[in-house]
């Protein structure tokens, strides 16, 4: 599971400690969402505003890598609303800003701007570049923080947690960020990540839908007389390789009693996984829910776009063990 422990890999440590025992099912989803969003480039981060999505991209083949760097970066730091900038009119036409946003989830407050110095840290170099008029595909080699290796450093990318550190434990937590990157200490992650875009209007855009969608359907496994009501929304996805989606299940206790449960995450076929950088998939995460309570868990998930062509179908599969006080 992508979400289990993760080794500390020389960082030192932050100085806000992590309970990981006290973690709730929400903030667990929070860490599975920022572990993933890192492993592939095209989910995550952006430079500030005023230095990243104000530039106007020049023409030719640097003009339309630096428009994919740019939908990386902004991806990266969740800041979709600032993605939605680079994609073509026609995927802009598909769905709103709005919608585009909602659906991928994208960072507040602290947390965002966290994640967006680490964007800046993002290398971009490209590896193949074939331009013929108004259309062009580039392969980018990209290098990019780990956040597999980043979470343990950061309450888990608990964005609840993370937004309401004090001031001064904002700026503790930044300052070690700078230390880090300064001493060549941030752990990184490299791959690569091929990108149609299409010239409009003399400029260049992102082209999302010219790849088969794929489709994953979600499924739970509950023990027998399991006192968890679990449900997955939606049951099934259908996505595009390059693309994050989300997924989220709705986990309820029945019961009168407060309940220890965990729960493993696998992918079927297996060799999928390696498609999604899920390194410790299976491994099963304590959580605690009291009497009557339900919790929501969001994760969101990258499959990259190297993915074997005829794999058009998969399943995740979320299977939950009860631990019986």
């Amino acid at each position: 599971m992508p979400w289990g422990s993760i080794p500390d890999a020389g960082l030192g440590r932050l100085d806000v400690d992590i309970d990981a025992r006290s973690l709730s099912l929400d903030s667990l989803a929070i860490m599975r969402k920022g572990l993933l969003l890192a492993v592939s480039a095209v989910i995550l981060a952006a430079l500030p505003a005023y230095s990243l999505y104000g530039l106007r991209p020049k023409l030719g083949t640097s003009s339309a890598v630096r428009v994919a760097e740019n939908y990386v970066k902004a991806s990266y730091a969740r800041n979709f609303a600032a993605a939605y900038r680079w994609l073509s009119s026609e995927d802009q036409k598909r769905t709103s800003k709005e919608a585009f946003a909602a659906e991928r989830g994208s960072f507040t407050g602290f947390t965002a701007r966290l994640a967006a110095t680490l964007a800046d840290f993002i290398e971009a170099k490209p590896v193949e570049t074939a331009i013929a008029d108004s259309h062009a595909r580039i392969k980018i080699k990209l290098r990019v923080p780990d956040p597999d290796q980043l979470a343990a450093h950061l309450l888990a990318w608990d964005e609840e947690r993370l937004n309401l550190l004090s001031v001064q434990e904002q700026k503790s937590l930044m300052a070690k960020i700078d230390r880090l990157h300064i001493q060549k200490k941030i752990p990184f992650t490299e791959s690569e990540e091929t990108f149609d875009l299409v010239k409009e209007n003399s400029d260049w855009r992102i082209r999302l839908n010219s790849k088969e969608n794929v489709r994953v359907q979600i499924l739970v496994k509950l023990p027998p007389s399991a006192p968890l009501q679990v449900e997955a929304v939606p049951k099934v996805i259908d996505f595009q390789p390059g693309e994050p989606f989300t997924v989220k299940l709705h986990v309820k206790n029945q019961s009168d009693n407060e309940v220890w449960a965990g729960v493993a995450h696998t992918v079927e076929p297996e060799f999928v996984a390696e498609f999604m950088g899920l390194r410790d998939c299976g491994a099963f995460i304590p959580f605690r829910l009291t009497p009557k309570t339900e919790k929501e868990n969001s994760a969101t998930f990258l499959v990259w776009t190297d993915m074997p062509n005829h794999v058009k179908e998969f399943a995740m599969v979320y299977e939950f063990a009860v631990d019986k006080q």
